[in-house]
């Protein structure tokens, strides 16, 4: 561990650059230029995507919840969709966006929707129109 006042880094010393080591390293830049940063009363907090089980648009204002906190988000539910189209977001609902590596296990229901139970054990619905984009996302037949 470094003190708080140094800037981090990473240091690769690597014999041959694979394409195992390349999408490590584009990984962990997509991911730097993905850190968001969320609002909480008046401080501000920088997230990575990643750690954020879903965004939930309330009352005209959008939040992004992680296991341990709820943040205000200053985007709009569609801009992020769009931003996080590609990082394993998806939209489940007209008001949510969730994303699918925190997804535990998912249920049918008897009405045609699926719930999902997240890694925190927190359950979300997912909304008839948007099973079908789960389902191809997560690669279920049907």
């Amino acid at each position: 561990m470094i003190p708080k006042t140094r800037t981090e880094q990473i240091i690769f010393q690597l014999h041959e650059l694979t394409a195992e080591h390349q999408e490590l390293i584009d990984r962990l830049k997509t991911d730097k230029l993905l850190e968001m940063i969320l609002h909480k009363g008046d401080k501000k907090y920088r997230v990575l995507p990643k750690h954020i089980l879903y965004f939930e648009s309330v009352d005209k204002k959008t939040f992004a919840y992680t296991t341990d906190d709820v943040f205000e988000v200053r985007e709009k539910l569609y801009q992020l969709e769009e931003k996080l189209s590609t990082h394993q977001f998806i939209r489940i609902s007209k008001s949510m966006i969730l994303n699918v590596k925190q997804i535990h296990v998912i249920y049918p229901t008897l009405s045609g929707r699926f719930e999902a139970e997240l890694e925190n054990q927190e359950r979300v619905k997912i909304s008839r129109n948007y099973v079908p984009a789960l389902k191809r996302i997560l690669g279920m037949k049907g």
